[in-house]
């Protein structure tokens, strides 16, 4: 049996058929969830491109192939493509096969219809809050209360009638989408192997006249990371005096706007913004230069890049939203949108190097958590539900 996994991810397909990726984990990360199935298809949004940068990382391979739905980016270019993009789910639906379903998403939604329609079971995997992610400051557009509505009776919908559900979080996605009578787990869907991790924490003696080097990773496609309240606060921390460099990673169509308001509060001498850093062994880098990693998003599941950075080591601030509260120490969490506590947290930090020895140490252990010898075990026991629960489906159907 096959296992089609229906994903809001956006890809580049080469002429020779592969597929790439930039900024994450590639094939690997598809690979997990091959389990008991004889192979993995992934729908999602193909963007066919000539060539790739060296730094693109290979997706497909092995046990694991992709299949097209038209491109498109953001609510306008859906609508445009929206009855393309349904017809093209009718003609790859097939009854052999298992779906999982990654929610919120509107790719996921239209599954999932679909899906319903068929009485064809289902999986899936909750990896944000939509009423969260579709609040005016989090989502930017203009139909940010019809979008909010749309994906969370959605989401809500897909909870109550999955077969087999899983949630990023231990304990915050759940209580906002509660399941059904379906099976039900959670399992970080973040691929950490060996060389993810730090070997021991890191030790802060002497600060004395020391540059900090604070650092922040998140995609500037929307506003809910918080870019806006990050630049604010470093502006906080400049007036104070607290001598630092910050950098910021990740590329989309806020940046520009970011790096304006970056020229109004005068931060052009102590800010960065390097687009996207590769996947792997350069992003490990990055973090391994830094003193502290900081996540000012209005919302969030279980954030990935704050995973990477505490695998690494590194001490972390954040808002209090989402997933976050359960990878942190509360002392380490700030609410969202307060540029001037956020400030205040990180001169409190930088001035105290027990504080930051303790936060490195607390955050290696809560990291190696998420080893993926740790998550397979409930990813396997996930997959091989949704599996016999396909299994029994298909013969209720061919006995009818």
């Amino acid at each position: 049996m096959e296992l089609v996994i229906a994903d809001q991810i956006r890809l580049s397909r080469t002429p020779d058929g592969k597929v790439w990726t930039k900024g994450w984990g590639g094939y690997s990360e598809f690979a997990a969830y091959r389990g008991p199935f004889d192979a993995v298809k992934i729908a999602c949004r193909l963007e066919p491109v000539s060539s790739v940068g060296r730094d693109a990382v290979r997706c497909d391979g092995s046990g694991v192939s992709f299949i097209g739905l038209p491109y498109y980016v953001g609510p306008s270019q859906y609508l445009r493509a929206a009855i393309t993009v349904r017809k093209r789910i009718k003609e790859l639906y097939c009854p052999g096969a298992a779906y999982l379903l990654r929610m919120p998403s509107q790719i996921g939604t239209l599954f999932m219809n679909y899906l319903m329609g068929k009485r064809h079971p289902s999986g899936v995997i909750v990896v944000a809050d939509p009423f969260r992610d579709f609040e005016r400051k989090s989502c930017g557009h203009a139909a940010w209360r019809l979008l909010q509505w749309h994906y969370t009776k959605s989401l809500r919908v897909a909870c109550r009638n999955a077969t087999a559900l899983a949630y990023v979080t231990g304990e915050s996605l759940q209580s906002q989408y509660p399941r059904g009578r379906g099976f039900a787990t959670n399992f970080s869907d973040v691929v950490f192997t060996d060389d993810w991790y730090v070997g021991e924490s890191r030790v802060y003696s002497e600060i004395r006249g020391r540059c900090w080097n604070l650092l922040h990773v998140g995609a500037f496609t929307q506003p809910y990371k918080g870019h806006d309240t990050l630049l604010r606060a470093a502006a906080y921390c400049r007036d104070l005096g607290v001598p630092f460099r910050l950098t910021c990673v990740g590329d989309g169509t806020y940046r520009r706007r970011m790096e304006d308001l970056a020229r109004r509060l005068r931060l052009g001498d102590v800010v960065r913004f390097t687009g996207e850093i590769p996947f792997g062994a350069q992003i490990r880098g990055a973090l391994d230069d830094a003193d502290l990693f900081v996540l000012p998003s209005r919302t969030e599941g279980l954030p990935r890049a704050l995973l990477e950075a505490m695998a690494r080591a590194l001490p972390c601030i954040a808002t209090n939203v989402g997933g976050v509260p359960e990878l942190l120490d509360q002392g380490d969490l700030v609410p969202p949108d307060r540029p001037d506590l956020l400030a205040q947290q990180i001169v409190r930090i930088l001035s105290s190097p027990a504080t930051l020895t303790a936060m490195s140490a607390r955050n290696l252990a809560v990291a190696r958590r998420y080893h993926w010898t740790r998550m397979a075990p409930r990813r396997e026991r996930f997959l091989e539900h949704l599996c016999q629960s396909t299994e029994i489906w298909l013969r209720t159907r061919s006995g009818r």
